[in-house]
């Protein structure tokens, strides 16, 4: 059974889908992220400086990594959207390789996310915010990459069989046996009764000489009737 985006829609669908949610999403994120880093160094007010003095390094770091990973998952976003609508091989599989490396990032951020939160027992930041933006993402681009994957080969198998269709038959053909060139109304060989001299009831016409062995029979034949003939005449005189 072929693979299907949810399990009943196409696959090209799905590409679309997720790469139009991850250039939306990830790009208002990245906004988010970059535009709040921006507002804290540039126009700090003295709560604000309060709050971003009162991180920890491990935080600001993450929060520069979090903006990086964003920024380039809605970049490979826009690309596979595409990819996909143009039917573009060349771009989705550019879409899957720069996925596996924003998949790997989403990874490894979320992970440093996670343990910096738990060693750094911070209580202003939620709990679940932590563990949602950590594990969801790696799980939608997970997925994302099982259904770009199949879409990849989907896209191959329908340009190959293109391919095929256009291009030309191969100039060598074998020769066809003596049977095959006949058809199967015309024998392959001659009766031997079929033609005029040897049919059924012909008769034929001009010189009737005997062959040389039936002669010789006959002139012995004669032969021998005339020494009867001399014998007898002689036994029976008068």
């Amino acid at each position: 059974m072929a693979a299907k985006f949810l399990f009943c829609l196409p696959l090209r669908l799905g590409v679309i889908l997720f790469t139009l949610f991850q250039f939306v999403i990830c790009g208002g994120a990245a906004g988010l992220v970059w535009y709040a880093y921006a507002l804290l160094h540039k126009n700090p007010s003295d709560s604000d400086r309060d709050t971003w003095a009162d991180l920890p390094k491990e935080i600001k770091i993450v929060w520069i990594v979090l903006g990086v990973v964003y920024s380039l998952a809605s970049f490979v976003g826009l690309l596979g959207f595409l990819g996909a609508i143009f039917k573009k091989t060349g771009f989705v599989r550019t879409y899957l390789a720069l996925l596996w490396c924003t998949f790997l990032l989403q990874l490894g951020s979320g992970i440093w996310s996670m343990v910096t939160y738990y060693r750094a027992q911070l209580k202003k930041i939620p709990q679940g915010y932590i563990i949602a933006s950590s594990i969801v993402p790696i799980v939608i681009i997970a997925y994302a990459l099982y259904v770009v994957h199949h879409y990849i080969k989907r896209l191959q198998k329908q340009q190959y069989e293109k391919e095929m269709a256009f291009k030309p038959k191969s100039g060598f053909a074998t020769v066809k046996g003596k049977e095959e060139t006949y058809p199967l109304t015309q024998p392959t060989t001659t009766y031997p009764y079929s033609d005029s001299g040897n049919a059924f009831g012909h008769k034929k016409t001009g010189s009737t000489a005997l062959p040389s062995y039936l002669k010789h029979a006959l002139e012995l034949k004669k032969l021998s009737n005339a020494s009867a003939n001399a014998s007898r005449a002689q036994q029976w005189p008068g």
